[in-house]
C-alpha cells in the first residue's frame, strides 16, 4: 500500500503543464484533431487564433519565417520554452533547407522525442511536450554560457539509455566526460523513497538502516541530490557514466551516500 501511495504522489508531483492540457484540447485543425507538428507549435506558444500552414502543402520557407516571426513576438515562458526551441529548430531547417512536405515534417518530429533542454529556472524538459524531467541545480555564467552541473542553456541533450548527452547539430549525441550527464528518474526517486523515506517506506531493511527526515518533501531529497552531486564534480568529471559506484557529501550538517550506476542514481541515503 505504501508502494502505490508513493507511486501517486509521485504522479502528482510530475502532473502535466496548464499549457500541455490547453494545447491538446483547444488546438485543431478545422474539424480534424491537431497533428504533431501543429501540437508543437501551441506549445510553443502559437495561439489558437494564429494561421496554421494547410497539411496538404509542404511548408516552404516563407511560410516557417512567417511562423518563426509570429512566435518571436509570443511572450517566452517556462512551459513554453523546451517547445519553442524544438519549433524554432525545425522552422529554421525548411528556411536553410527548402519546403518540406507535411510527412517529412512529422518524421522529423520523431527525432525530437528522445530530446530535452535545460531551462531557464534550472529544471531539464522534454522538447515533444514540455514536462520537466529532473533539477538539474541553479544555473551560473560559465565561459561564456549558462550551465548548470554540466548542462547548457541553449543546447539539445539527448537521452540515450538514461543518460542525458549534448547533440551535434545533426541532433547525434556527443561522448565528452562531463557533457554524459547524470538522471535521477522516476523510478530511482520512487526506490529511494521507499527504503528510505519514513513516509513510504515499504519495510524492507538491511544491516544498516537509515531514514531521511519525515519532514524532507520530494524536493528536498532531490535538491539533497543535487548537492552532492555539485560536491563531487571533479570525481565524477574523471569517472563518467560508465560502471557504478559511490559518492559521499554533506547538506545541511547531515551526510549523505550517494550510489551512480551507468549514470543513473538508484541509491541516496543519509549515513
Amino acid at each position: 500500500m505504501r508502494r502505490h501511495h508513493a507511486e501517486r504522489s509521485l504522479d502528482t508531483e510530475a502532473a502535466r503543464s496548464t499549457q500541455a492540457r490547453v494545447a491538446e484540447r483547444t488546438v485543431t485543425h478545422g474539424p480534424v484533431e491537431a497533428d504533431a507538428f501543429e501540437r508543437l507549435l501551441a506549445l510553443a506558444g502559437l495561439a489558437p487564433g494564429d494561421a496554421l500552414p494547410l497539411r496538404a502543402s509542404a511548408l516552404t520557407p516563407t511560410q516557417a519565417a512567417r511562423l518563426l516571426s509570429v512566435l518571436l513576438k509570443k511572450p517566452v515562458t517556462l512551459g513554453n520554452f523546451p517547445s519553442r526551441m524544438g519549433a524554432s529548430l525545425l522552422l529554421r531547417e525548411v528556411l536553410e533547407g527548402g519546403s518540406v512536405s507535411r510527412e517529412e515534417l512529422l518524421r522529423r518530429m520523431t527525432r525530437l522525442e528522445r530530446l530535452a533542454v535545460l531551462r531557464p529556472d534550472g529544471y531539464l524538459a522534454w522538447v515533444i511536450n514540455g514536462r520537466t524531467q529532473q533539477r538539474v541545480g541553479p544555473l551560473e555564467w560559465k565561459d561564456g554560457a549558462f550551465v548548470a552541473l554540466g548542462f547548457e542553456l541553449g543546447r539539445f541533450y539527448v537521452n540515450t539509455g538514461g543518460v542525458f548527452r549534448p547533440t551535434d547539430e545533426q541532433l547525434q549525441p556527443v561522448f565528452n566526460g562531463f557533457a554524459e550527464t547524470f538522471l535521477l528518474d522516476k523510478k530511482g526517486l520512487q526506490h529511494i523513497l521507499e527504503r528510505h523515506h519514513p513516509r513510504y517506506w515499504d519495510g524492507t531493511t538491511k544491516e544498516a538502516q537509515s531514514f531521511f527526515g519525515a519532514k524532507m518533501s520530494f524536493e528536498d531529497v532531490s535538491r539533497a541530490i543535487e548537492a552532492v552531486l555539485q560536491q563531487n564534480r571533479e570525481r565524477m568529471v574523471g569517472r563518467g557514466t560508465r560502471g557504478m559506484y559511490q559518492l559521499r557529501g554533506t547538506v545541511d550538517g547531515v551526510e549523505y551516500v550517494l550510489g551512480l550506476n551507468q549514470g543513473r542514481v538508484g541509491q541516496f541515503y543519509p549515513r
